[in-house]
């Protein structure tokens, strides 16, 4: 049942009610979210930088200075319509993980934060793998612990409760993305609020593969 509210909720925020969506955020998870979004972002660098779910374009600002160009994607063209309002240098378009509408080797990079089951299907895998250019990186914060036990986080720990969340068992998976020219490895990253799960790969040269 929890589960249910949970999706009927999401699909609303990401259509007709996304201009709520980053002040929710801000009120359920303050600037825990964001801190567990941007621990990754040392590891982002290159020519073009794309992000997979780029939602509100929060994160958009951030990637700039790291890119010549920044392409954000996301389903919902709610969610882009807010983002074209906020940064209007970077390219939103509005497409599935799983068809990506860019050349093969397009980017240098590419980032992706707390997404939902999409990024484990084997054609966003592929989509992946063939947008990357060689010996670029695809990092993907999946999830994160809170470890922080002030009360402006209380709301965050009923959250991970009534869903029963585990990031943790996400450790077991030998891989997220489980391509033979994405190779990858889980790490941990800690922050003042909590543990953040994150998945960092490469694009395998070609010739590498034989």
């Amino acid at each position: 049942m929890a589960y249910q509210w949970l999706y009927r909720g999401l699909e609303w925020l990401y259509s007709r009610g996304a201009r709520l969506y980053d002040p929710l955020v801000w009120l359920l998870f303050g600037s825990a979210w964001r801190e567990w979004q941007t621990c990754a972002l040392d590891d982002i660098a290159g020519e073009c930088v794309l992000e997979l779910g780029c939602g509100t374009g929060a994160l958009s600002a951030l990637l700039q200075p790291r890119a010549r160009l920044v392409i954000g994607i996301d389903r919902s063209r709610a969610m882009l319509r807010q983002a074209k309002k906020k940064h209007t240098m970077v390219v939103y378009l509005c497409a599935d993980a799983r068809a990506l509408p860019l050349r093969s080797g397009t980017c240098s990079a590419i980032f992706c934060t707390f997404p939902s089951g999409y990024i484990l299907d084997p054609e966003t895998a592929n989509e992946i793998a063939r947008v990357l250019s060689p010996g670029g990186n695809i990092v993907v914060v999946v999830a994160a612990k809170l470890t922080s036990w002030h009360p402006r986080y209380w709301p965050i720990r009923l959250l991970q409760r009534v869903l029963q969340a585990s990031p943790a068992t996400l450790l077991h998976m030998p891989a997220l993305l489980n391509h033979p020219m994405l190779q990858g490895a889980w790490q941990h990253r800690t922050t003042p609020t909590g543990i953040v799960y994150v998945w960092i790969g490469t694009r395998i040269p070609d010739h590498v593969l034989g």
